[in-house]
């Protein structure tokens, strides 16, 4: 109240100066965040791509050096010319790894264990004599080659201390040993420093990225830490680890390690035949520094913009000036036509075309005032009938957009939300009244090779007509739900035998459906999987997920086929 008291004791002229200056300051400030906004936008993605090219760098030569040293050990573990007859002499084999050890000096130890387990030669005959029978990284190469994650040194943190006071990793890789016979005799087994990972990262970050506080970062497959903080350290919570766990690539900003920072990610993929560990490489840089350029920028828009607004707020005053004098007559003559008996309409303005409108206007106004008092009454029973045809309309509008909601605009079936909302009224009833309700997953087989094929034209019309066939063979009351891509659930009231019938007549009526496309007929088939609600579960996606697992287990048998989920499906689940 007292801000509109204020501002109605101020003159039109001062009220429009100060508004248009206000407003030019707003127009510059606004200005400012969107300049500021594409800027930071352009730098990012600039700045992006050059950590993106660096995390590239880094990706590659994890990848081609790891594969490196995988043969490194597979290959001096083929090398047994000197290992006729059985492992050798203990000399024999101690000759044997000092030479790999001054040929291969990336491996801080590198030793030959039997297959018992029993360390027979070593660098620097470190631990032999020794048995590691126990040891994951011994018992998985006398199956074949292996390579282990990182992990710090137990055995040999002491016996290999370097004097720098840093905690001893490695990297296990081994391979077995095979005599004449083909069977295996024993293992070569070798532990990679990890130091080796920071030679390679000192050779791709240069000098100008050091002083840019650009950095690697080195996550395994869990996102825990292995280089460029603290070790071990859970990181799977980032964005950028989740999307390189799905094979994405690409920058984005986020929090790292309490630094706002602009982040390039990339999953290391394996070469040759080294898969991979699932390492995920992380270039880092802190947003402050990236982006400091853009801040310089917006102040000095924000000094512009003031400068700006104080000119705008001058210019509004006089033009104000120009605009208030028509309305200052107008003022005076409303002013004289309510002293004025003799006067009974408001005198014609001039001065400017709007002046003499809003003249015309006022003028005609007070005479249909004058015409209204005697219609009012029927005016508001007419606004009333309006008003109600109105509501009515939206009432109807609204039933139409909720149905629309509910609707995949492909298939014209329940989409998600449709499910959810009708599913949970179907399971709160079949509770209440002890129903058995079953779930059928629907999955089209091999969907992938239509669309790569036929085009995804013809993918969408197969997977229409898929829909219609499972709304015709459903009965009235089930519940037909696209669920995403190839998938279609359908809720049926029913035991598993039912619900059996139902998929098998699904599955049958779909192979004998030729589809037509571009270029020929398309043969498709489909796999099933049932399940039935049990009186633990809470919701209807309990009874999908059985579904589903049911469903996995049909594919993998071979496809176009249905199985019900049982109580040897969920146990085998469970085992796995």
């Amino acid at each position: 109240m007292k801000s509109s008291f204020f501002i109605d004791r101020m003159t039109l002229r001062l009220q429009l100066g100060l508004a248009i200056g206000m407003l030019t300051a707003v127009l510059v400030v606004l200005s400012a965040l969107i300049v500021g906004s594409l800027s930071t936008r352009s730098i990012e993605r600039s700045l992006g791509h050059d950590l993106e090219s660096r995390a590239l760098a880094m990706q590659e030569a994890l990848d081609r050096g790891m594969f490196e040293r995988y043969r490194d050990v597979v290959n001096m573990a083929s090398l047994q010319t000197a290992l006729e007859g059985g492992l050798g002499s203990p000399d024999a084999l101690r000759t044997i790894v000092n030479r790999m050890q001054q040929t291969y000096p990336l491996y801080a130890w590198i030793g030959v264990i039997s297959a018992k387990g029993d360390i027979l030669a070593a660098t620097k005959d470190i631990l032999v004599g020794h048995n590691i029978v126990k040891r994951d990284w011994f018992v998985s190469a006398l199956d074949g080659p292996f390579v282990g994650d990182v992990h710090d040194a137990i055995m040999l943190a002491k016996l290999l201390d370097d004097g720098t006071g840093e905690p001893l990793r490695f990297v296990d890789v081994a391979a077995p040993l095979y005599g004449e016979d083909g069977n295996v005799i024993g293992v070569l087994g070798a532990h990679l420093s990890w130091k080796w990972t920071v030679e390679q990262r000192d050779a791709i970050l240069s000098k100008d990225d050091h002083e840019a506080q650009r950095s690697m970062m080195i996550l395994d497959q869990n996102g825990r830490i292995l280089m460029g903080g603290p070790f071990g350290q859970d990181m799977s919570h980032l964005g950028s680890y989740r999307a390189a766990k799905t094979g994405e690539t690409g920058h984005r900003r986020e929090t790292i390690l309490g630094v706002d920072s602009l982040v390039a990610y990339r999953p290391t993929m394996g070469h040759g035949d080294y898969a991979g560990l699932g390492w995920i490489v992380l270039s880092v840089q802190p947003a402050e520094i990236a982006l400091k350029q853009v801040d310089d920028l917006r102040y000095v828009i924000a000094g512009v913009g003031l400068m700006l607004a104080i000119l705008a707020a001058f210019l509004g005053w006089a033009v104000a000036h120009r605009l208030s004098s028509p309305l200052e007559k107008l003022r005076d003559t409303a002013a004289a036509l309510g002293m004025d008996p003799n006067e009974s309409n408001l005198p014609r303005l001039f001065g400017s075309r709007e002046m003499v409108d809003l003249s015309h206007a006022l003028r005609g106004l007070v005479r249909r005032l004058r015409q209204a008092e005697g219609t009012v009454e029927q005016f508001e029973i007419s606004v009333e009938q309006r008003v109600e045809e109105k509501t009515s309309e939206l009432r109807e509008s609204n039933r139409s957009l909720a149905e629309l909601a509910e609707r995949d605009p492909l298939t014209g079936l329940l989409n998600r939300r449709g499910l959810e909302n009708r599913g949970a009224r179907l399971f709160a009833a079949s509770k209440i009244e002890n129903r058995t309700v079953s779930a059928l997953l629907l999955d089209i087989d091999r969907f992938k090779n239509v669309n790569d094929t036929y085009g995804h034209a013809a993918g969408d019309t197969v997977i229409q007509t898929v829909a219609w066939i499972c709304l015709a063979e459903s009965r009235s009351h089930d519940l037909v739900c696209r669920l995403g891509g190839e998938e279609i659930v359908i809720i049926t009231r029913g035991d598993e035998a039912g619900a059996l019938i139902l998929a098998e007549r699904l599955r049958m009526r779909v192979a004998e459906t030729p589809i037509a496309a571009y270029g020929g007929n398309i043969a498709i088939t489909v796999s099933l999987g049932c399940a039935v609600m049990r009186e633990s579960d809470r919701d209807l996606m309990s009874v999908i997920n059985r579904a589903d697992e049911a469903l996995y287990t049909a594919k993998r048998r071979g496809r176009n086929q249905s199985i019900a989920y049982s109580e040897r499906l969920e146990q085998r689940a469970s085992v796995g």
